[in-house]
């Protein structure tokens, strides 16, 4: 897709299927990459959204923290932003209590006193940020005392991370699974947690290394074909994720189903002040650097980051700074930097892909 550019997209999208709308991924799979969709496409994919919020019975009436990037507004620490409501789908067919809402990028320890204070009765995050707050509340032996449900996205999250999640906040995580480029991918059965494949938004088929479909049981690549977004055709389209294939759901529901997936990770970034932040970053600022196929930032000591990339060519002086510009904004400090050109990035052992390292002791 970063060779392709703009060769992939339709020269005659219908009419009927709306404006097109342009986003960028988030790069979690370390290759930022503008995607262009159609308003039909975004409709399927608030359907499918509210088709969740429905399947888990949420109450609607009561408080939603968000903590994540990507808000309307800015939403700095220590008040954070107010939104009207539960946002799309759901804000825009029901009636919904206001949101509070956090930037992503504010120091763990900071999100968490900011989450203490608001005592929600949801919390909604990135899977990773969600294991380092029931850390820092578990360190302090803080609680929140109405939660009903922590839900998750944007990062896989393990038996692990769910057990910390239930032992601290007393309930257990719902997971949703979805990219940018194909929309919701597998949402978590309520009644016995496996993940259901959103069939009617496109075609996702589990394949090993022959490129057969998986059986129940095997782990094999995921490999998305969205079936509604006519104005960048996808077909079979392989993102980097690994997912085991489950046996049939004894719910009813009738779509295909995974156990587990496991995709993308993250670190926490250290700061020389102390400060410990998500790694979030920017990637509409990453996407016009086309030479770029994949990348990984390391933190390799407290003030210099490694940048490893996978490039059609050197990055001209220009787009470094660029770069730096983009990761500097979202981490808060003047780190140095070390830009090293590799043949490839490897995923770690667990099979997860890592955008972002930490490489510090201890």
């Amino acid at each position: 897709m970063r060779g392709a550019g703009r060769s992939l997209l339709s020269t005659e999208v219908p009419t009927e299927h709306g404006d097109l709308v342009r986003t960028a991924t988030s790069g979690s799979t370390g290759t930022p990459i503008e995607v262009v969709k159609t308003r039909l496409e975004q409709l399927f994919w608030r359907a499918l959204g509210l088709r969740e919020e429905v399947w888990h019975r949420r109450d609607w009436r009561l408080k939603l923290a968000v903590i994540r990037g990507r808000l309307p507004q800015p939403a700095p620490y220590p008040e954070g932003l107010e939104l009207p409501n539960w946002g799309a789908p759901v804000g825009t067919v029901f009636a919904t209590a206001p949101v509070a809402a956090l930037d992503l990028r504010t120091d763990i320890r900071l999100q968490a006193q900011w989450l203490q204070r608001q005592q929600p009765d949801y919390l909604y995050t990135y899977g990773s940020n969600l294991v380092f707050l029931a850390e820092e509340f578990r360190s302090r032996g803080w609680s929140l005392t109405t939660l009903r449900e922590v839900r998750s996205f944007g990062d896989a999250v393990d038996a692990a991370s769910r057990q910390l999640c239930r032992e601290v906040f007393g309930v257990g995580i719902t997971d949703t699974y979805s990219c940018d480029e194909a929309g919701y991918l597998a949402f978590e059965c309520p009644e016995f947690g496996r993940f259901h494949m959103q069939m009617e938004g496109g075609l996702v088929e589990i394949l090993d290394r022959n490129g057969r479909p998986c059986a129940p049981g095997e782990t094999g690549r995921v490999v998305v074909t969205p079936l509604h977004n006519y104005a960048m055709p996808l077909i079979r389209y392989d993102l980097g994720d690994l997912a085991e294939v489950g046996p049939p759901c004894p719910c009813g529901r009738g779509l295909g189903v995974l156990s587990r997936i496991r995709g993308r990770a993250r670190d926490l970034v250290r700061l020389p002040t102390g400060e410990m932040r998500y790694a979030f970053q920017t990637p509409s600022k990453l996407v016009p650097i086309e030479s770029i196929i994949r990348y990984q930032v390391a933190q390799t000591s407290l003030d210099l980051l490694e940048v490893r990339l996978v490039a059609s060519r050197p990055l001209t002086p220009a787009e470094e700074d660029a770069f730096r510009a983009a990761v500097i904004e979202n981490f808060g400090f003047e780190f140095r930097f070390r830009f090293v050109y590799v043949a490839d990035i490897p995923r770690a052992p667990s099979g997860k892909y890592f955008v972002f390292r930490s490489e510090l002791p201890g």
